[in-house]
């Protein structure tokens, strides 16, 4: 696979799956299809990865669509069909601000896939999913921590475990549980991961007050270089990893 295209992928293995699974495709807004080469699916998840960036640089600057092959393609989707199901959304954009730990800032993320069905013990349950195509780095458990930050703040979770402020349950959904995980669909590893409510938050302000704050502005190299190496960060993301 060629560098610099991950992203890419990420966005491209998923929306070829919720199409086969509903005939419908979020990154392609309201286009329809019958049927769409790897090359196709390829081209709409750039420009999809451009629309929610900003950055449109990889737009002129990929030439050939051709990293994607079909076999790679249909192991990846028949990975995702072991633990999606049909019932799910993609690419949700969540938001939010007006909070102490925001520091008047607001705090933006598109969730790759939000899945409501039904796990092994017959529960309704809500998986949040984050999907990778490359090795998993520290700074991508930071990236769900958001994400489960931001899904927290925007539904009427309860805690299912006041004690411990790491289980969650989606009333709003009918959902028993809501869990967070890291899946790379190119090597089928997944990691599921917990959080302390109070921790996390308080991961959220120290980045935001890191980043934002009354101190010299970073580079988002020197920023997420520095978010890693923070131990505190250990403490508010609980990791385990399934294959």
């Amino acid at each position: 696979m060629y560098e610099n295209v991950e992203e890419i992928t990420e966005v491209a293995i998923p929306g070829y799956f919720e199409f086969l699974k509903t005939n419908n495709m979020t990154i392609a807004k309201s286009k329809k299809f019958t049927s769409i080469s790897t090359c196709e699916l390829l081209k709409i998840s750039n420009k999809w990865c451009a629309s929610k960036t900003g950055y449109n640089y990889k737009l002129t600057q990929i030439k050939e669509y051709d990293w994607l092959t079909v076999e790679d393609l249909n192991s990846c989707i028949a990975r995702l069909g072991k633990y999606i199901s049909k019932n799910s959304e993609y690419e949700k954009n969540v938001s939010y601000y007006n909070c102490d730990e925001l520091i008047g800032y607001r705090l933006d993320g598109y969730i790759d896939c939000i899945d409501n069905c039904v796990d092994n013990n017959s529960n309704n349950v809500i998986n949040v999913w984050e999907f990778k195509c490359n090795k998993v780095e520290p700074e991508h458990f930071i990236q769900v921590g958001l994400y489960a930050y931001l899904y927290l703040k925007t539904t009427r979770t309860a805690s299912a475990d006041p004690q411990r402020g790491t289980a969650y349950t989606d009333p709003q959904r009918g959902a028993e549980a809501v869990n967070f995980y890291i899946f790379n669909i190119l090597d089928n590893s997944i990691f599921k991961m917990e959080f302390e409510t109070d921790k996390l938050i308080e991961m959220v302000k120290y980045l935001f007050n890191y980043k934002y704050g009354d101190r010299k502005i970073i580079s988002d190299l020197e920023f997420i270089e520095n978010a890693n190496s923070r131990k505190e960060f250990n403490h508010s993301l609980s990791v385990s990893l399934n294959k």
